[in-house]
């Protein structure tokens, strides 16, 4: 059986969903999905995606997206 990361949230009243739409890569390419003025800044990594795809990375085969948020990161 294929094992999923889990997130976990610190503050009991927040959640945290990270989609796995396009297995995984929407979570990367469009950062913010409910942005409206100023949307072409969510498209972070959306050219790298593109470039991936011209060289050969297949989505769902060779190419995947994994959604990080370093701000919540605990480094020891």
């Amino acid at each position: 059986m294929r094992q999923k990361g889990k997130t976990v949230t610190m503050d009991s009243k927040s959640t945290i969903v990270v989609p796995e739409d396009r297995h995984g890569l929407y979570a990367i390419d469009v950062l913010d999905p409910d942005l409206v003025i100023g949307s072409e800044g969510v498209y972070y990594f959306h050219d790298m995606i593109v470039q991936m795809q011209k060289w050969g990375y297949q989505e769902g085969n060779t190419l995947f997206g994994f959604g990080c948020s370093k701000l919540f990161m605990i480094c020891l």
